[in-house]
């Protein structure tokens, strides 16, 4: 006797057994059991939940649903299957029919652009909204939305590039759609009607990777005021460096790239020279401000007053 893939649990005897012939029947003997299961259920169900109730494996089930599928043609309902899942409905040949008993609200239609986008997914599942918008050439983040939320299109998994973006495939809603049993049903295109191909290039990574190559840029420089430049070091072009101030006598500093530099000025022997420690605090070694100094020139907050003159001796 096969053993169900999914046995019932143990300590509870099932309330409506299996019976023992089934264990042997043929695919061709299985299929009416599984046409009552999708009929009576009136939704989608997955191989694996058939094979729970009918007490066979899934490839029994399988066999099953490809001779009822065989069987159906040419009647009024027609067995749709789609990856793991199989629905029993209606065929579109017989749709006035089933609309005049049960007097339906009619469906919205579909957009030209949804009409586009749905067809490209339908063709080259799976694919990835950056691979859609490679063909359409336009942005269709709206559109798959929609379709998304009609249940047209679903996310099949993660492509394995950079971000792992989602790929978009085709549902069992579709087929009821579009009438179809298998999307391998999906009618050619027409004599020389292609979809296009996707273009030559790294499409896929600058669609997703955007902030990485963002993050290759190169980076902005802090701005000169943020940081005053250190002693002796030229301040940001186009700005007016400040004046180097000698025992009272203010020098401009040469603007001539030929020029030679100017000589060190020599301190007077009767004043020591001011240590460079004390440049951005006006303070010498022993603690006690400059006469020459000008303790405002820079602060934290960037360069003094422009305003101010240099310091008088």
């Amino acid at each position: 006797m096969t053993e169900a893939p999914y046995p019932e649990p143990e300590g509870e005897p099932p309330h409506f057994p299996v019976p023992e012939e089934v264990a042997e029947y043929a695919p061709e003997e299985l299929s009416p059991s599984l046409a009552a299961v999708c009929f009576a259920l009136n939704r989608p169900v997955t191989v694996a939940e058939a094979a729970a109730i009918l007490g066979r494996s899934r490839d029994d089930v399988t066999a099953a649903a490809d001779h009822l599928a065989g069987s159906l043609r040419g009647g009024g309902l027609m067995l749709q299957r789609h990856q793991d899942e199989i629905q029993l409905v209606t065929r579109p040949e017989v749709a006035w029919a089933v609309q005049r008993a049960l007097n339906p609200e009619k469906p919205g239609r579909l957009s030209r652009a949804a009409l586009e986008t749905l067809a490209i997914v339908a063709y080259r599942q799976p694919l990835t909204r950056a691979g859609i918008e490679a063909i359409r050439g336009v942005n269709c983040e709206a559109v798959l939305d929609s379709l998304e939320r009609r249940g047209l299109i679903v996310e099949v998994g993660r492509q394995d590039s950079p971000g792992h973006p989602r790929l978009f495939g085709t549902t069992l809603r579709f087929l009821q759609v579009v009438g179809l049993e298998r999307i391998e049903d999906l009618p050619p295109l027409p004599e020389g009607l292609v979809v296009p191909e996707l273009p030559a290039g790294d499409w896929e990574a600058e669609a997703e990777a955007e902030p990485a190559a963002a993050a290759g840029e190169p980076i902005e420089q802090p701005a000169a005021h943020d940081h005053p430049p250190a002693p002796g070091e030229p301040g940001e072009p186009g700005e007016e460096e400040p004046t180097v101030e000698v025992r009272g006598a203010p020098v401009e500093p040469s603007t001539d790239p030929a020029a030679p530099p100017a000589p060190e000025p020599t301190p007077p022997p009767a004043r020591p020279a001011p240590d460079p420690a004390d440049a951005d605090t006006g303070h010498s070694s022993n603690g006690h401000p400059h006469p020459d100094s000008h303790a405002d020139l820079t602060d934290d907050d960037g360069p003094a007053d422009p305003g101010g003159g240099p310091a008088q001796p």
